[in-house]
């Protein structure tokens, strides 16, 4: 796919004499990205644990399992294609979406037990 996708950064056809291949580059690739997204999410999920963010955990953790699952059953059927990209960009959207929702209806009801509390205490 690095071949077909005209990748600038690596040449690939310097590495085919060294007997790395366009998929055990992909591997490399993808493995170097996971090791990086762990990086920088562990400071950020340490964060969210010590303030106690649950709500804000379970979407992101829930979020990823839909997408890595829709991203797999792609992989899996081999039908990556334009379509699918814009299905799964589709789906990003929605996730986005409905985590502003919940964020906005938990800014609401915090808003209501904050402004409940005041009025009791004025009492």
């Amino acid at each position: 796919m690095l071949l077909q996708m005209n990748f600038w950064l690596i040449n690939t056809s310097q590495l085919v004499p060294l007997g790395i291949t366009d998929e055990l580059l992909q591997y490399f690739i993808g493995a170097a990205g996971v090791i990086g997204c762990y990086f920088i999410l562990q400071p950020l999920i340490r964060l969210f644990v010590i303030l106690e963010w649950t709500k804000l955990i379970n979407y992101l953790l829930a979020s990823f399992l839909f997408l890595i699952v829709f991203g797999f059953l792609y992989i899996v059927r081999g039908t990556i294609d334009a379509n699918s990209v814009n299905q799964l960009a589709n789906i990003t959207f929605g996730i986005s979406l409905f985590g502003v929702g919940l964020f906005l209806t938990y800014l609401v009801q915090s808003a209501i037990s904050y402004f409940k509390q005041q009025r009791s205490k004025s009492i």
